[in-house]
């Protein structure tokens, strides 16, 4: 099964600024610049079935342009040989805001939103 979420492109800018906070890191192999994004929904493993559903959901989810500010670092797995870093945004109300309007209708058909 894919795992599965819904998310962002980073501008360019922000992207190379992370990945020189992600250099620092010996010995990490990390992800691409356009590969970066930001996670709005992680739903995790969805039957294949079900993935187109979850897009056409998400689809429907409009919002105007808005500034995010990136708070906070960390990573997932051991900190010693971190898996990935994530860099954290303030929780300001268009993120928040778009957070809701897409996981409450994928709720209501039955996703699970971890």
């Amino acid at each position: 099964m894919p795992r599965l979420f819904l998310g962002l492109e980073i501008p360019p800018d922000v992207a190379q600024a992370l990945l020189k906070v992600e250099r620092s890191v010996e010995g990490a192999r990390w992800q691409r610049s356009e590969q970066l994004h930001l996670t709005l929904v992680f739903l995790g493993e969805v039957p294949a079935e079900r993935v187109e559903q979850a897009a056409a959901t998400a689809r429907l989810v409009q919002t105007a342009p808005f500034d995010l500010i990136i708070q906070g670092l960390g990573c997932f797995g051991d900190p010693a040989h971190p898996k990935a870093l994530w860099a954290g945004v303030a929780p300001e109300a268009p993120v928040i805001s778009l957070h809701k309007e897409l996981a409450d209708p994928l709720v209501e058909e039955g996703f699970t939103i971890e």
